[in-house]
């Protein structure tokens, strides 16, 4: 996919790759989608080299069970599951607030991305 404009916002693009593959924006992460749009678009699982979704989406969730590595993508069957936790629990489901959570959340999953870029690297 192309990368997007200045002006162009991103998620009306992710929701047009969502509907064209049978997918859905997962619900649990629209704070990503707004880190996405403060970098021009920029992949949030590798912002230096890829536009998102990235060449891996689609191949990612039958690695990963349904979700995309970023988490911005999901089958019907994750949203359903994401939907049965949030009435289980609506306190699991809580956004992160504050810069400072975000910024937490965001050294984890880079962590866990620079492990599998390795693997994806050698192989």
């Amino acid at each position: 996919m192309a990368p997007p404009g200045k002006a162009e916002s991103l998620r009306p693009r992710l929701e047009e790759f969502a509907k064209n593959n049978e997918l859905f924006l997962n619900p649990k992460v629209d704070w990503k989608i707004g880190w996405m749009e403060e970098h021009q678009g920029r992949c949030f699982c590798d912002w230096e080299k890829r536009f998102c979704p990235c060449e891996y989406a689609l191949e990612d969730l039958e690695r990963f069970n349904g979700i995309c590595l970023c988490g911005v993508l999901c089958t019907k069957q994750k949203l359903l599951y994401y939907q049965k936790v949030q009435k289980a629990s609506p306190s699991t489901s809580k956004k992160l607030a504050t810069k400072e959570e975000r910024g937490q959340q965001q050294k984890r999953n880079e962590a866990l991305f620079k492990k599998v870029f390795k693997k994806r690297k050698r192989g």
